[in-house]
Formats: C-alpha cells, sequence, structure tokens
C-alpha cells in the first residue's frame, strides 16, 4: 500500500508539472513553452533525440524510442507506471501515499 500509494502520488505530481511546463496555468507557471518556446517544442515533439550528442534515441530494448521526442517518451512512462501500479500496486483504496512525511 504504501509503495504504490507514493507511487501514484508522485505519478500525479509528474503529470501535473508536465502540464504547468507544457500548457501553463498551473502551479503559478502563467503561460506554458507549448506556446513560445520552439526549442522546446522541437525537443518536446519532434522525432529523434536532439538533447543527445549523437541524437540516436534508439536502443535493443527499445528501437523505436525518439520517434515522437520527449513527450513521446514521458507519455509512454507514465503510462508504463499506471500498468506497473494497476498488476501489481493491489487495491487502490489501500495505497498510502507517504512522501515526505517524516520518518522516525
Amino acid at each position: 500500500g504504501e509503495i504504490a500509494g507514493t507511487l501514484h502520488g508522485m505519478l500525479t505530481q509528474l503529470r501535473q508539472s508536465d502540464k504547468a511546463v507544457r500548457r501553463g496555468n498551473l502551479l503559478r507557471i502563467g503561460q506554458g513553452a507549448d506556446y513560445w518556446s520552439n526549442e522546446h517544442n522541437h525537443v518536446m515533439y519532434d522525432p529523434g533525440c536532439p538533447w543527445k550528442s549523437d541524437a540516436n534515441c534508439s536502443t535493443p530494448d527499445y528501437p523505436t524510442a525518439g520517434t515522437g521526442g520527449v513527450y513521446a517518451l514521458s507519455l509512454q512512462y507514465m503510462q508504463s507506471v499506471e500498468t506497473v501500479l494497476e498488476t501489481y500496486g493491489g487495491p487502490e483504496e489501500e495505497w498510502i501515499d507517504t512522501f515526505g512525511v517524516p520518518r522516525d
């Protein structure tokens, strides 16, 4: 329950942060970078891996990596975490998000 709950909480924060940076009007970000940064849009949405020196995203385990930029990679990551939670997280009503709670 605790691990699944914390993972779910972190995934929710990641989604909110991603949306705030890209689209704005959330988390004290007025206008998201989608609306004003060509460099951001290039890295986030164009095929390839322009953030890497060799721009090659593919790996033996993930040959189609980079076909849609960082945004496609991040969506796939978030969907994978959801699948793990659904498959192995146990009943959602037992999830407890304790991230950031001080421990003894």
